[in-house]
């Protein structure tokens, strides 16, 4: 029921946040990581690469935060916007890409608290200094410095990085 919920809200209320999509200023478009990171093992995402327990890869596709959401859905039976628990998990993901990209961090319209479209708790953030300011309710990544956080408007159309555990 959980997961309806959110689902719910990330299609019908996350949308609704803008009149029209705004593209953003790019850091550089990049389509193979920076640094070598290990291919993941799973049959038929090869062209994936390990980042902490999940596999993960970089889309350059630009998508508004519900649409991207729920093309990591489709792309992965347990796939969704990569949640980041920790430093070493943000400069993997820095090495996957210096674009900025939607990341799994959002918070409801009316909570403070952000949390992670896998559910997972949110246990690490790295916030450009001053962010979030509530200009938005969706973190993206790599905006004005690489692999820091930022909140935005959810309808902003923005590449996106997707991920699903390892573990079964």
């Amino acid at each position: 029921m959980k997961i309806f919920q959110l689902m719910l809200v990330m299609t019908l209320g996350l949308a609704v946040l803008c009149d029209t999509p705004e593209d953003q200023e790019e850091i550089g478009l990049l389509s193979e990581p920076v640094l070598e990171l290990a291919r993941c093992s799973v049959d038929g995402f090869k062209d994936w690469y390990v980042v902490g327990s999940f596999c993960a890869k970089h889309f350059t596709q630009k998508h508004s935060f519900p649409d991207a959401e729920k093309a990591c859905r489709a792309k992965h039976p347990r796939g969704h916007l990569i949640s980041l628990h920790d430093g070493t998990m943000n400069n993997d993901v820095k090495a996957l890409t210096r674009s900025q990209a939607w990341i799994g961090g959002y918070k409801l319209d009316c909570g403070r608290d952000w949390i992670w479209t896998d559910g997972s708790k949110w246990c690490y953030q790295n916030w450009v200094p001053g962010e979030p300011n509530n200009s938005g309710r969706c973190a993206h990544i790599n905006w004005h410095t690489h692999g820091k956080f930022d909140d935005t408007r959810c309808c902003n159309r923005k590449t996106f990085i997707c991920a699903f555990p390892l573990a079964q």
